[in-house]
């Protein structure tokens, strides 16, 4: 998987750890301003700012360079909300990444509000940590 990281900042620091998780999940995390066409095929495009709309979110995918664009014969990069990256490094596990996908017909906060509820239960929600 290829994970392209599509917004107008990105912290270094998120940045960092969600390329850790990727890779230590067999991933790779790229920024989408840097991604080449002759380069690793962008699976999934995440997208760090969360569009308030679904015009918001066909500009944000129109903007994206033509490396983040399906391929002939390969599928259409899954656009993904930044809380997958989140919810999966908490729960130290890869989440479903189908329950954090953006619809081109609900871009809106709730499309993506509660996510991680929808992808499965914590089964560890109640252990205590100290």
């Amino acid at each position: 998987l290829v994970f392209a990281l599509a917004g107008r900042r990105v912290s270094p620091t998120a940045q960092k750890a969600w390329t850790d998780f990727a890779r230590a999940h067999g991933g790779e995390v790229i920024l989408a301003s840097h991604a080449k066409w002759e380069g690793p095929r962008v699976t999934h495009v995440v997208l760090v700012d969360r569009p308030a709309s679904k015009q918001a979110l066909a500009a944000a995918v129109a903007a994206l360079p033509k490396a983040c664009r399906a391929r002939r014969g390969f599928p259409e990069p899954a656009v993904v909300d930044k809380d997958w990256f989140v919810q999966s490094a908490k729960r130290k596990r890869a989440l479903p990444l189908e329950a954090f996908a953006f619809k081109a017909e609900s871009a809106s906060e709730d499309a993506t509000r509660g996510a991680a509820e929808r992808a499965e239960p914590d089964a560890h929600a109640g252990d205590v940590v100290s």
